[in-house]
């Protein structure tokens, strides 16, 4: 029987009033917080056939094939690496061989769905998060009595698991000097995000690979090994950007010397830095990546041909839905002034595309884009963000459903 968010559309505002509560309930008692915040969800995933989802994952897996040759070329070719206009200050860490060959191992792409398919935006490669939430959502939604039918009926795909896939992989690949490796997912601390880390350590502890949440800040070297809070480290997930860790460098050396030295697994590699700036989707559309929005580095001598009506703005470095100007959103002050930083910053022009609307039970429509999880190449689950502005992010209280498959 056909799945669709209609299903629900006949609930009395009683009943559905009760899921919402019933879901918050969990979600609380979990500790599902984004920032300060519970996270933003609705009381049914986003539903696909398994055929659509099957071809949007395809085309998110294409993107990484771009992503990977383009990416390599600019760890290859210096006039290629100058016009991606990193932080100076990054180039030594990037240059660094992490003992395997993927540049970029874990990604989250964001994407605008049109007739054709997924028309990628940015690449989120340098600590992408939300795969736990994905997860715990799924987990929370299948709870509810009015969903636990469906639990024979579809097949969402567990974020957590492939990425705890992929991290071993590279470990493999890295040699595997220590099995089972114990794995430090470090991050910042505290941080924003505090349900993510923890959760994740959990659901790896439960397939057997030791694990712990840690501070960058907290690394030392006793010997031939890295250590974290007295324990030994062999593999880590890196959950803080490159720019961060060069600007911080000071703070962190233990860390950097042993990946420097061969003696720990980093997962993303530091060189998946070269893919994290929006700078990189100017290089795949100029390379013919037809799966992404036309974009180019705004040239200073160029800033008038930029019209508000068809581009978009966005500085190069930065996150969270921070300094993107939409056509519909930013006023004509705003848009000149992003012109004007763009003569002594990196900022990205980028094609206006149609943002795509979604239909809610007792909601008005809303926007919304496509967030796929890409590890080792493979894709692996992935979740929607829905929003009443068309500056659609999670944190800037974007709905996130987790995208269920059914066939």
């Amino acid at each position: 029987m056909k799945i669709e968010m209609d299903d629900i559309a006949d609930l009395a505002d009683q009943q559905l009033e009760r899921m919402r509560e019933q879901l918050g309930a969990k979600l609380r008692k979990r500790g599902v917080f984004l920032d300060d915040r519970l996270i933003s969800t609705f009381v049914l995933p986003y539903f696909v056939p398994a055929t659509t989802e099957d071809k949007w994952a395809r085309r998110a897996e294409q993107l990484l094939v771009h992503v990977e040759d383009v990416a390599r070329a600019a760890l290859e070719d210096r006039a290629l690496f100058a016009r991606l206009k990193l932080d100076p200050r990054a180039e030594d860490l990037v240059r660094v061989d992490p003992g395997y060959r993927r540049v970029v191992v874990i990604a989250r792409p964001d994407s605008l769905i049109s007739p054709d398919g997924p028309v990628f935006l940015e690449m989120n490669a340098d600590g992408p998060s939300m795969a736990a939430y994905a997860d715990v959502l799924t987990e929370c939604l299948l709870e509810l009595p009015e969903l636990e039918s469906l639990c024979d009926r579809v097949s969402p795909e567990s974020r957590t698991d492939r990425l705890l896939d992929a991290l071993l992989e590279c470990y493999r690949e890295f040699g595997a000097p220590i099995w089972p490796p114990t794995v430090a997912i470090t991050e910042w601390l505290p941080s924003v995000t505090p349900f993510e880390d923890p959760w994740t350590a959990q659901r790896f502890e439960a397939r057997g690979i030791p694990a712990m949440v840690c501070d960058p800040r907290s690394f030392r070297r006793s010997g031939p090994q890295l250590e974290s809070n007295g324990r030994p480290v062999h593999l880590i997930y890196r959950r803080m950007p490159v720019r961060e860790l060069a600007a911080r460098r000071s703070e962190i050396e233990p860390l950097l010397s042993a990946y420097r030295d061969g003696l720990v697994c980093i997962v993303n590699p530091l060189r998946a830095h070269v893919a994290s700036s929006k700078t990189f989707m100017a290089a795949l559309s100029e390379r013919g990546a037809t799966m992404v929005a036309p974009t180019v580095v705004v040239d200073p001598e160029r800033r008038g041909t930029f019209d508000r009506a068809s581009w978009v703005l966005k500085r190069a470095e930065s996150s969270a839905g921070d300094h993107v100007l939409l056509p519909d959103v930013a006023t004509a002050a705003q848009w000149t002034d992003a012109l004007e930083r763009a003569g002594r910053e990196v900022w990205v022009a980028q094609k206006r595309c149609p943002i795509p609307t979604l239909d809610i039970p007792r909601r008005e429509p809303m926007f919304y884009n496509w967030n796929p999880f890409i590890y080792g190449g493979r894709y692996g689950g992935s979740f929607v963000c829905a929003s009443e502005s068309p500056l659609i992010n999670h944190m800037k209280g974007g709905m996130v459903m987790p995208l269920w498959p059914y066939r």
